[in-house]
């Protein structure tokens, strides 16, 4: 058995618990919208994450007003805080266990729209029920358009459309590539 000195033990406990306070200091400063830095000049991780991840951030909005990102690759888009948990944490989150399990064809071509024709049932908003997800879009203020979105209990979110279309689709690459689940 080993002997640790006082010393030693202390530097052992106390340097992980003062990364951990640290990086969680960071995110619990971190603004809840894209592109942004905290009040002390800390940018925010997942938007960050997302820019290294080859995405691109997209601002989006609620019906209150309130701004969240969304990491865009190609027509693929997933909230920038989901993407950070499952890759950059490495946790399970809902939206990319759901997405995993979807993708039986290409719909590249598909019309992403969040209202579905009046008497057909929206099969992205279908999709999204099935996975046990919550239904809703969110407005691109950039673009005057709005995006059909699927949340999770864990608060993660996807972009219902790429939901629909799941890892194996073309127009997903990108984003099935910075998930890990497809080689560069």
């Amino acid at each position: 058995m080993k002997n640790y000195t006082a010393h030693a033990i202390i530097q052992k406990t106390i340097r992980p618990l003062t990364i951990a306070a640290a990086i969680a200091g960071s995110l619990a400063a971190a603004p809840v919208f894209a592109g942004s830095t905290s009040s002390s000049g800390v940018p925010n991780p997942a938007s960050v994450h997302c820019i290294e991840s080859a995405g691109e951030l997209v601002l989006v909005e609620d019906e209150a007003g309130n701004q969240s990102g969304y990491c865009e690759f190609g027509r693929a888009s997933i909230e920038e805080w989901t993407l950070f948990r499952a890759t950059g944490l490495g946790e399970s989150v809902q939206a990319v266990v759901a997405y995993k399990k979807m993708g039986r064809g290409d719909l590249s071509g598909a019309t992403r729209n969040p209202q579905p024709p009046v008497g057909l049932p929206n099969p992205a908003a279908v999709a999204c029920i099935n996975q046990s997800g919550d239904y809703g879009s969110l407005k691109v203020p950039s673009t005057n358009s709005e995006i059909a979105t699927c949340s999770f209990s864990d608060g993660s979110s996807i972009d219902a459309w790429t939901l629909l279309a799941g890892p194996l689709d073309p127009s997903n690459h990108g984003l099935s590539v910075a998930l890990g689940l497809l080689p560069r």
